[in-house]
């Protein structure tokens, strides 16, 4: 029997129900007594094998073993002279534990009536999981929802508690079930499927571990993600506490979080893929690339062909892909090498905040803490789904996404406990976690065929629905080793085919039923059965036919194309990894917000308690470890009195709102059926916003008032504050010196709601008018906004706005040599021909696809993909 109770009501049960137990004999007293348990209890994960208890109340904790281990049960400690007797029985498959003093006929049903101590607790491994101590429990592995909490302690008799008399008490046993952890990750589930060391990664670093049932820590940092270990390291460097005073709890098997490096690839184990976050842009995040090379003193090198380089990667000593999860690998083993205790496999089920008790006061004295609140002597317990209880007697830190906060909120009734009202709430509910897919295929040598072509570097993108897959990959982010740069039949490596994110997962439809069950965001696809090597031919087809048919943007004939796919297989393997809400500790990729007047708020929601969130969800910079490395400053300054470590400004970005519903539903919005590189087929007018977008001056060149201008001094200033005669950067230091005057500020009311073009930037959203032309870094081509939905994330919507405000730059050089017209808006080259009629003329950027033969889209369009497909095929 199973009872299903919410939290608050287990703690109210248990406290009302709990008899007196009898005090547990010291350690060095008791010797253990261990069963191991036959290789057939795997058959079903251990998590329905039963177990009863007679004559005993059970503290139970799991503890994760090794792949390939075998499960183990121990009682460490228990009460009175006579330890308790361990039983297997091999046909029922059951576990009793027994006080020594029960009959040994005692059965499930109970026990003589001389002994009334000896009654039964039937229950099953999983559900003793739930019971450590009086009444902690945990989630169910299969069903995950977190109000949902099994609590065996809540049934009289069940737990076998007994009515004991005033001057009697429970005997109590301290069990440690030895067992696979509930959690699973890429290593585990790639060695069961697959089994091949050609596939399967290397295993991810590993670090002195803590055991402790009931740990006390000055610190708890609840996360080993970049904000969480940034913030415990700040600390011990600046001497504000003891490395050792620190513990870090880790639902995973390893350090990261969403930086999730997959290493040893490839059947030379010379390739790594970052399936999660990948790459710094110091010219927008500054703090993380600050973090890396400066403060950790960790390699890196340009992410692309870009000169000069303005992207980065991890690198080892020999310049190779390291993986972007290195440095906060660096940081945990500089935290433990000095004292610091790692948690794995402990997943945060609930909070609570009590008053602490004498001899937890008299430590914080005599370590002269002095908490950031001056709050009643509050100390916080972390309850934990394996069963372990901790407590942080000075501060913790929330290192955890969005949707698992919410999960421990929940679970831990901090309404009733005046720690969340209505405004908080709404605050934590402020942001919406973005899904985002990507899909690396390995390519052996002599099947390189991007190489072929004589590509290094680049994007591409083809539009696909829920029976073809998209493309929207990248020539350089896969790692491409070569015997010979000049042969590319020596090459082997990754390519990037598929990296998208939206709101829903709607853009990446095709893959929602390919996503494996499993609390990774990683599936492994092999040739090796039938479903795989359908998917990776599949693939490889939709790459031949948009290199050979498509691809305008190609610097390359459609013959060389044929000759460079001739001969070349599909894939044998493919990572693709989905960050969505089945990945219960993540619950996306990243973060937007969707009510900006709570940023404050949803920043410190429990600050006045002693609980600090340092995540990437509620910080300035989603999508970006940068975010929650900022966020970590600015608690660490304003709450602890460390300063930022850092010698240059930080700059606060602006936030915009984030579409909050589906494009489909956007008036206005361009088509998924059309064709060209994602914008609509009438892009030459108003970038398919529709007519509404107006006159002339809409049509030229316009931003939203908070958009951010790059100064020629480097710093930002918001394009509403720029003036003429300001100077400004123009993003190229081939025309002139790189620097532009602004020979007119332009202001255009609108004060009305119209179609905007939405760009996500590391700066924050950049608005304005779709066919505003900006400089495509892919093709060196001035485009409009909204033809470049992939390149830079584009997406259509119907805001209200006040005004428009554009600029004119160099607008008395009618030379294009010497001057460039152009100013960098949010990080991106945009073009600054303003209002000046000459200029416009004699530049039409804006007429660029106007101008454009799209004789080659027009016949996709007539003939549709299939009909497209097999007259290229057949002629």
């Amino acid at each position: 029997m199973k009872f299903f109770l919410s939290l608050p009501f287990l703690f109210a049960v248990a406290s009302a129900t709990t008899t007196k137990k009898c005090p547990l004999r010291p350690v060095d007293e008791t010797a253990a007594i261990s069963l191991n348990l036959p290789i057939s209890v795997l058959s079903h994960g251990l998590k329905d094998l039963p177990i009863e208890f007679h004559g005993v109340h059970p503290m139970v904790v799991r503890k994760p073993i090794a792949f390939g281990q075998m499960p183990k049960i121990t009682v460490q400690r228990y009460s009175g002279n006579q330890p308790p007797v361990i039983e297997f029985d091999e046909e029922k498959e059951l576990v009793t534990i027994k006080n020594s003093a029960c009959s040994a006929g005692g059965s499930s049903g109970g026990s003589s009536s001389d002994a009334p101590s000896c009654h039964s607790r039937p229950s099953t491994l999983f559900s003793t999981l739930m019971m450590a101590g009086s009444a902690v429990a945990a989630l169910n592995d299969n069903t995950r929802p977190a109000a949902a909490l099994l609590a065996s302690a809540a049934a009289p008799g069940f737990m076998g508690a007994v009515q004991a008399h005033e001057d009697e008490c429970t005997p109590v046993v301290q069990v440690v079930v030895e067992a696979p952890a509930a959690y699973r990750g890429v290593l585990e589930t790639c060695l069961d499927e697959v089994n091949d060391p050609a596939i399967c990664p290397n295993p991810f670093p590993t670090f002195p571990t803590c055991d402790d049932t009931e740990p006390s820590c000055k610190i708890a940092v609840v996360g080993a993600g970049t904000g969480g270990l940034y913030t415990a390291l700040r600390m011990v460097d600046e001497g504000m506490v003891e490395a050792s005073d620190v513990c870090i709890f880790e639902m995973t098997e390893r350090v990261g979080g969403r930086l999730l490096s997959l290493r040893g690839l490839g059947p030379e184990d010379d390739l790594t893929v970052d399936v999660g976050g990948y790459r710094t842009w110091p010219r927008f995040t500054p703090t993380a690339h600050a973090l890396i090379t400066e403060y950790l003193g960790i390699p890196m090198d340009c992410y692309d062909d870009s000169d000069p380089c303005e992207v980065y990667n991890i690198v080892d000593d020999d310049g190779r892909k390291a993986g972007f999860a290195t440095f906060a690998e660096v940081m945990m083993e500089r935290l433990t090498d000095n004292g610091a205790c790692f948690y794995p496999y402990h997943e945060l089920v609930a909070i609570e905040k009590r008053t602490a008790t004498a001899a937890e006061l008299e430590v914080a004295i005599q370590r002269q803490f002095v908490p950031p609140i001056a709050s009643e002597n509050m100390v916080t317990d972390l309850m934990f789904a394996n069963g372990v209880t901790a407590t942080a007697t000075w501060t913790t830190i929330l290192n955890i996404p969005q949707r698992p906060l919410l999960n421990v909120v929940r679970n831990s009734n901090f309404d009733a406990k005046d720690m969340l009202d209505s405004n908080t709430l709404d605050a934590l509910h402020s942001v919406q976690p973005v899904v985002a897919q990507k899909l690396y295929l390995y390519y052996p040598r002599g099947h390189v065929w991007w190489r072929k072509l004589g590509i290094i570097s680049g994007d591409f993108e083809w539009e696909g629905d829920a029976r073809n897959m998209l493309l929207a990959g990248r020539y350089h982010d896969g790692p491409v080793y070569c015997d010979d740069e000049d042969d590319p039949d020596t090459c082997h490596g990754f390519l990037l085919a598929v990296y998208t994110n939206d709101l829903s997962g709607n853009k990446a439809q095709f893959f929602s039923r390919y996503q494996r069950e499993r609390e990774e965001p990683v599936t492994i696809f092999t040739n090796n059965d039938l479903e795989g090597a359908e998917l990776l031919r599949h693939a490889h087809r939709r790459l031949e036919d948009f290199h050979k048919l498509y691809n305008t943007n190609g610097n390359y004939t459609g013959f060389a194309a044929t000759q460079a796919f001739n001969g070349v297989e599909p894939p044998p393997y493919a990572y693709l990894s989905t960050w969505n809400n089945a990945i219960p500790w993540a619950g996306g990729a990243w973060h937007a917000w969707t009510e900006l007047s709570n940023i404050e708020t949803a920043k410190q929601p429990f600050v006045d308690h002693n609980l600090f969130v340092v995540n990437e969800a509620y910080s300035l910079l989603q999508g970006w470890a940068e975010g929650a490395v900022k966020l970590a400053d600015e608690i660490l300054e304003d709450h602890f009195g460390i300063a930022r470590p850092w010698d240059f400004p930080v700059v606060d970005i602006n936030q915009l709102v984030r579409q909050t519903n589906s494009e489909e539903c956007v008036e206005g919005a361009p088509s998924t059926e059309s064709s060209g590189g994602g914008g609509s087929s009438g892009s030459g007018s108003s970038g398919g916003a529709g007519s509404s977008s107006g006159t002339a001056e809409d049509a030229i060149l316009c931003f939203h008032g908070d958009s951010l201008i790059e100064m020629a001094d480097g710093s930002l200033k918001k394009i509403r504050e720029v003036k003429t005669g300001d100077f400004v950067t123009t993003g190229t230091d081939g025309r002139g010196t790189g620097a532009g005057l602004v020979t007119e500020a332009l202001k255009h009311s609108v004060e009305k709601e119209v179609p905007v073009a939405v760009v996500s930037t590391p700066l924050g959203d950049l608005v304005g008018t779709p066919d505003h032309p900006i400089l495509s870094k892919k093709s060196g081509e001035w485009m409009e906004i909204s033809e470049l939905n992939v390149e830079l994330g584009v997406y259509l919507e119907t805001r209200y706005i006040d005004a428009f405000y554009n600029l004119e730059i160099d607008g008395n050089i009618l030379d294009e040599q010497r001057a460039s017209h152009s100013y960098v808006v949010n990080g991106i080259m945009a073009s600054g021909l303003g209002d000046h009629k000459e200029l416009n003329r004699r530049f039409p950027r804006q007429k660029h696809f106007q101008s454009k033969d799209k004789r080659h889209l027009v016949e996709i369009n007539s003939l549709g993909y299939e009909a497209m497909m097999y007259k290229a095929r057949n002629g």
